[in-house]
């Protein structure tokens, strides 16, 4: 038998119902996962500094320190616990009893100061004069002549002991090869012989002319008797070349600058020369 299939025909929609009552709330479900931590939030004001607390107990003394200084190391002497050496720039505090032998630097010691490193060396000072006859300007001079007075005369100089910078030029003219201010000392032995009594006059001449306030007067009264000149001036050698001349004069012909030779003298006494001079730079101009 053949199925008939109904088809119901579309109606037309009606219109929209109110709306009903809010129904009952359901019950609280159950609580979500953690999240993330948040940023962290700016510090905030500082709290006020609390009163200060109080003193506590004082604690107990320490024992006193051994500690017995004694100089400078001696390799040969024995050493206690506490004392205290010096040693090579150092300064070492002994740690082990006795035993000599153990400088600083062993286990005997500690170091409670150590040598200091070496500095740096320093500028180089100005150079000296040199020693010696190098630098030195000088002369030692003498003569063992007989020179005799009667008439103004310069003294000579026939022998030179050592110089360098100055020399005997014609046998009486002390010559200077450098400036400055020398000194010339000199002695003169002199011997009156014979006749009435004597005066001597000695002074210095500076380029053939006589330098004033220079000379001195010597007076000789008895016969066969001995006098000796000696002293010194200062001249200033402010311009090359020059010379210096030690001049003397006496009236009488029985006074005598006089050398005397050793068979004449004591035995044991050497020769006695008739001048000796000496010149040195005493200083700069």
């Amino acid at each position: 038998m053949p199925v008939i299939k109904i088809v119901p025909f579309p109606g037309v929609p009606g219109a929209k119902g109110d709306t009903g009552a809010t129904g009952a709330q359901g019950p609280i479900g159950p609580t979500g996962l953690t999240g993330p931590m948040g940023p962290q939030g700016e510090p905030g004001p500082q709290g006020e500094q609390g009163p200060q607390g109080e003193q506590g107990l004082p604690g107990v003394n320490g024992a006193d320190a051994l500690w017995n200084f004694v100089g400078e190391y001696n390799n040969a002497a024995d050493y206690n616990i506490g004392d205290v050496v010096t040693y090579a720039g150092g300064t070492y505090y002994r740690v082990l009893p006795l035993n000599a032998g153990y400088p600083p630097g062993t286990e005997y010691w500690t170091t409670i100061s150590a040598p200091g490193s070496q500095g740096p060396q320093g500028e180089p000072g100005p150079q000296g004069e040199p020693g010696g006859l190098t630098g030195a300007k000088l002369g030692s001079f003498f003569d063992n002549t007989i020179q005799t007075g009667g008439s103004i005369k310069p003294i000579t100089l026939n022998s030179t002991d050592f110089s360098n910078g100055v020399t005997i030029v014609d046998g009486s003219r002390i010559t200077m090869d450098t400036l400055g201010i020398y000194n010339i000392a000199f002695s003169l032995q002199l011997e009156k012989t014979g006749g009435s009594s004597a005066d001597i006059y000695i002074w210095m001449r500076h380029n053939d002319v006589d330098v004033p306030d220079t000379a001195t007067i010597i007076h000789m009264a008895n016969n066969n008797t001995y006098n000796v000149a000696a002293w010194n001036f200062f001249v200033n050698c402010d311009v090359l070349p020059q010379d210096f001349q030690l001049m003397w004069y006496t009236a009488s012909t029985n006074v005598s600058i006089s050398a005397i030779a050793d068979a004449s003298t004591p035995v044991g006494v050497p020769s006695i020369p008739s001048v000796i001079v000496t010149v040195n730079k005493v200083g700069d101009l």
